[in-house]
């Protein structure tokens, strides 16, 4: 019987094969490198996605934080001058929710420099020894805004700020003693706020809206009862 002559990859007719051997080698090693490269990456994008997560976790963690905040403030604002709108309400007739809304749109939740240099919730002018002057901006009639200096009166607080406004609406001014009567006659907050507008208290085409609007985020209304 003939012998058959070896014929393997590694080992032929006796004889290693080095060549074969280094081929196979090498393919293992490239392989090795292919396989670690494809889980670095993987790695590399997983790590990415979990910084990414934890990035916008914090940054939504913030903002939540900062919207907490503004709220916060939002309604500390409306719970310090509440108490004297109501108590201006009952002596003048004039709404609540009117009065707290104006207080928050004229100083921007009490912000704006009239507010905290003088007290100046409403934008109230006036002539005399507690008038100072102050920049301000006024709509015209053709809906165009511009810049405009007047004098406007300085209150030693918020309190006398918020009697001061019901006390013009009660009252009218020099040239005009019932120059507010309908927003006085009105039995809503809607009706109260369309009457400031048409009664001349404000320039802004929108004023009577944006109180409303606000009157209706905050629930203002439940300050007239």
């Amino acid at each position: 019987m003939k012998k058959k002559n070896g014929r393997g990859i590694f080992v032929k007719n006796g004889k290693v094969q080095v060549a074969n051997i280094i081929v196979l080698i090498l393919i293992v090693g490239i392989i090795t490198v292919v396989v670690s490269m494809n889980v670095h990456k993987k790695n590399v994008a997983r790590d990415e996605s979990i910084a990414t997560s934890l990035s916008t976790s914090k940054i939504e963690s913030s903002e939540s934080a900062k919207k907490a905040a503004e709220a916060a403030k939002k309604q500390a604002f409306i719970k310090k001058v509440a108490p004297e709108a109501q108590k201006m309400n009952k002596q003048y007739k004039v709404l609540a929710s009117i009065t707290i809304a104006q207080a928050i749109l004229e100083s921007d939740w009490g912000t704006s420099s009239l507010a905290k240099d003088y007290n100046n919730l409403f934008g109230i002018k006036g002539t005399g020894a507690r008038a100072k002057d102050f920049k301000t901006k006024e709509q015209e009639k053709d809906g165009t805004w511009k810049t405009v200096t007047a004098k406007f009166i300085v209150f030693k607080d918020w309190d006398e700020a918020i009697m001061s406004h019901s006390k013009l609406l009660a009252n009218g001014n020099t040239w005009n003693k019932k120059q507010f009567a309908d927003v006085l006659a009105a039995t809503t907050y809607e009706d109260a706020a369309a009457a400031l507008v048409v009664d001349g208290y404000a320039t802004d085409n929108d004023y009577s809206t944006k109180l409303t609007d606000i009157i209706k985020q905050y629930n203002l209304d439940q300050y007239d009862k």
